[in-house]
């Protein structure tokens, strides 16, 4: 079998990656222009009244996408008409495979390892394994990825191919993902994974693009959050804790302490950190819950709980 030759940059002596841990440097952002929410809202509005026949005035279209966003008479699927792309860069491969399974509406490029080499990967390992490992694990697994990366190079070296020796790679590797939405898909799975049940990364990942969605379209209001900021936890599953969090109309409550859901499943007696979200965002959310609870008429950041993205004057979202 022949030998596949070295990459010039894959000297022996520099088998080193780093080691990310938690949220650190995971970055999202959107490709193209700033959206024009004028236009876009348009293009909702003409797409809805378009079943009846009808035109649609300028000064009709933005109430008319945000009433398509609250499920408040427009066409859900007018939604559809607005598309979305976000580059996702330092996330495991552990969260793309949770990612990519929102595919009705949603299209995907990701870094691949079948065709290409991945020599200088690096990995990413949860605050849960600085908070709960001891510091001398922790080094035996820090000094295992040079060892993986020269077993890795060492089957490259052998012939071979890179589909096949990707195996020895983590799932905690590092890569990069392209994601496209229409915004009716985008608004579903933001709503799904912003769940403070669900996996910590894919969940940073979500309040970036809550962030950058309300900044640019920001008739969507209050649109892109879970159903447990009302007090409704749409998971309820052993798997774990309720860690959402709601205003109650005096301060902000852990799902977890609240009696009808203590009542209605009592195996919840987890520790809260237990699925990472709450020990990330707990701070975030309970300024972000408090500063909306007291004031209705604005929108938070779900990554920095104290900036205001939109805000609603005379009825209508817009940007604060």
């Amino acid at each position: 079998m022949a030998v596949r030759p070295r990459l010039p940059d894959q000297s022996p002596d520099n088998y080193r990656s780093r080691c990310d841990v938690g949220i650190d440097g995971i970055w999202v952002t959107r490709i193209g222009a700033l959206l024009d929410a004028e236009v876009e809202a348009r293009k909702v509005a003409a797409f809805s009244e378009s079943t009846f026949g009808l035109p649609i005035a300028d000064d009709q279209a933005w109430q008319t996408a945000q009433d398509a966003v609250m499920g408040k008479g427009a066409i859900p699927n007018s939604l559809e008409s607005v598309s979305l792309t976000f580059e996702i860069g330092g996330i495991s491969r552990t969260t793309t495979h949770q990612i990519v399974r929102t595919r009705v509406g949603a299209g995907f490029g990701q870094h691949g390892m079948r065709t290409t080499p991945a020599h200088r990967f690096n990995v990413r390992f949860p605050e849960s394994f600085a908070r709960m490992v001891s510091p001398e694990v922790l080094d035996a697994y820090d000094r295992s990825i040079p060892h993986l990366r020269q077993f890795y190079q060492a089957l490259l070296d052998a012939g071979v191919p890179y589909q096949d020796a990707r195996f020895v790679l983590p799932m905690g590797t590092e890569t990069h993902l392209v994601a496209t939405y229409n915004l009716l898909a985008a608004m579903g799975f933001i709503r799904r994974r912003s769940c403070n049940r669900m996996q910590w990364e894919i969940g940073y990942v979500v309040r970036r693009m809550h962030d950058i969605i309300v900044e640019q379209l920001p008739w969507v209001g209050r649109t892109l959050r879970s159903s447990c900021e009302s007090g409704v936890c749409q998971t309820i599953d052993p798997m774990f804790e309720p860690s959402c969090m709601f205003w109650d109309g005096e301060t902000v409550e852990f799902a977890v302490d609240h009696p009808a859901l203590a009542e209605a499943n009592p195996n919840y007696n987890w520790p809260r950190q237990s699925n990472g979200n709450w020990a990330l965002f707990k701070g975030v959310d309970a300024t972000r819950l408090w500063k909306e609870g007291e004031n209705p008429d604005i929108v938070m950041s779900m990554v920095d709980g104290g900036k205001v993205l939109s805000e609603r004057v005379n009825g209508r979202w817009q940007q604060a």
